[in-house]
């Protein structure tokens, strides 16, 4: 994307996190002076000093990295349509799977909804098959997590010299290292999270603090033979290696991705077709446009669905659909394979067919059945400490002091409950959920007490206003 709109566009800056501080200098003193026409980067680039602002252009609204989950606490969508709105410019928000809550506001006129009716160069929509797993299992075999469907498709796509994709959104090679025997499991010291076994370094590691520890030789507690259970990108990994031996595989997560230079040389490979076949997590369902890729293959469309998160069916729904939009992007016809335990998902049949809108009107319905956005505001308060006996009495006290401010007609509080990862970096975790349609009334009772009522509790607080995730 990024070199087509340098071929395209004149004089454009590019910001991202690599650049140093005296580059980063360059760029903004060009982008300040007016030498610069067009800015590109990430999020942080919605604050880049341009003063004759005319567009603002938010590429994948949907992503919810938008959202930066440390202080300064901000999404860069909102951010962009604020600045738009100050500024007296239009806004862009681009997406094949909007965000729910955008879609909301183009119902309710605050925004213009606009459609492209058929995909770039008229190209038909590519094929999508669903593959129930269950039906792929033969007794007696081991649970290959490549089901024969997929093997097939696979195979045929390499005879006819063609590219393949595969996504698999779970980093490591098995979810857990456990016990059968008594039932232990190799969990993180820091947080109240199962470790998951990478076979590369040999090591168990926490993927929320980065703690890293070696692999029992057995059971701590019972001496007993320990098992890697669950499957991640690894063990696929590991299987396409085993039937596809002269297949030309890369894999794309963030363990192999440490530098944009990385994700460059993979790019460039596959792109010029030195590479057949391309494994990796949610990163590989982000604008990629590669004309010989004819079979995409979701192995697992479970592995988000599962997630205790009332965003977790949209976040299937446009991971399928943005993946599956990798697949015949020319002459040739695309095809998508998803694998999935829950065929019967609503989130995986309308994503079958590529149906947005029967899929949102769903959704919205249930949404607004239970009263969450984009029918509401969440406001979600975080007590951590240390201890875990002061998270819990600083969360009790948070909430008697919002209970007692804040009028509950107008606002639902939900807890203090365990944060739904109640242990991270050594932090007891306690969170209060606040929903309602007016979280400036929120702001307005307790904005101006907050100094007070931080100095009152001996852990720390968090706010977090329409929070991307309740984990």
């Amino acid at each position: 994307t990024l070199q087509r709109l340098l071929k395209r566009l004149p004089r454009v800056a590019v910001l991202h996190s690599g650049l140093t501080d005296a580059q980063r200098a360059f760029y903004y003193q060009k982008i300040r002076d007016g030498e610069a026409a067009v800015v590109v980067g990430p999020r942080s680039a919605i604050f880049a000093p341009a003063r004759k602002l005319g567009l603002i252009v938010v590429d994948e609204e949907h992503e919810p990295t938008y959202k930066q989950d440390n202080m300064p606490r901000y999404h860069g969508r909102d951010v962009a349509v604020m600045r738009a709105s100050l500024a007296g410019v239009p806004v862009i928000l681009g997406s094949a799977t909007p965000s729910l809550e955008s879609l909301h506001n183009a119902q309710q006129g605050r925004y213009e909804l606009m459609r492209l009716g058929n995909r770039v160069r008229g190209l038909p929509m590519p094929k999508l098959e669903i593959v129930h797993l269950r039906h792929e299992m033969q007794p007696g075999r081991a649970l290959e997590l490549i089901g024969h469907t997929l093997t097939n498709r696979m195979a045929a796509a390499l005879d006819r010299g063609q590219q393949i994709i595969l996504l698999m959104n779970r980093r490591g090679y098995a979810s857990y290292v456990f016990c059968p025997s008594c039932g232990w499991i190799l969990s993180c010291d820091n947080c109240t999270r199962a470790m998951v076994f990478h076979q590369a370094t040999q090591l168990a590691m926490c993927h929320y603090c980065e703690h890293t520890a070696a692999l029992p030789t057995a059971c701590p507690a019972c001496n007993k033979k320990l098992l890697l259970f669950g499957f991640g990108i690894q063990r696929i990994e590991n299987e396409i290696e085993r039937k596809f031996p002269t297949a030309r595989l890369a894999r794309m997560d963030s363990d192999t991705m440490t530098s944009p230079r990385q994700f460059q040389i993979v790019f460039d490979k596959f792109s010029a077709g030195e590479i057949d076949i391309l494994l990796g997590t949610q990163m590989v369902g982000k604008g990629l446009d590669f004309p010989k890729v004819s079979l995409v293959g979701v192995v697992s469309a479970d592995t988000s669905l599962t997630i205790p998160d009332f965003r977790a069916a949209e976040r299937t729904f446009q991971l399928i659909v943005q993946v599956a939009g990798r697949a015949g992007r020319a002459e040739q016809n695309g095809e998508v394979i998803v694998q999935t335990l829950h065929a019967d998902e609503p989130a995986i049949q309308f994503a079958a067919t590529h149906d947005y809108d029967g899929f949102a009107a769903g959704e919205l319905l249930l949404r607004k059945e239970i009263g969450y956005p984009p029918f509401s505001r969440i406001v979600r308060f975080i007590v951590r400490h240390e201890s875990s006996e002061k998270a819990e009495h600083g969360a009790d006290e948070l909430a008697k002091v919002l209970r007692a401010t804040l009028p509950a007609q107008q606002i639902k509080i939900i807890g203090p409950q365990p944060a739904g990862v109640i242990k991270v970096r050594n932090q007891f975790r306690f969170q209060i959920l606040l929903i309602t349609q007016r979280p400036g009334m929120v702001q307005q009772a307790i904005s101006h007490r907050m100094e007070n009522i931080c100095r009152g509790i001996s852990a720390e607080i968090i706010a977090d206003v329409d929070p991307i995730s309740l984990m």
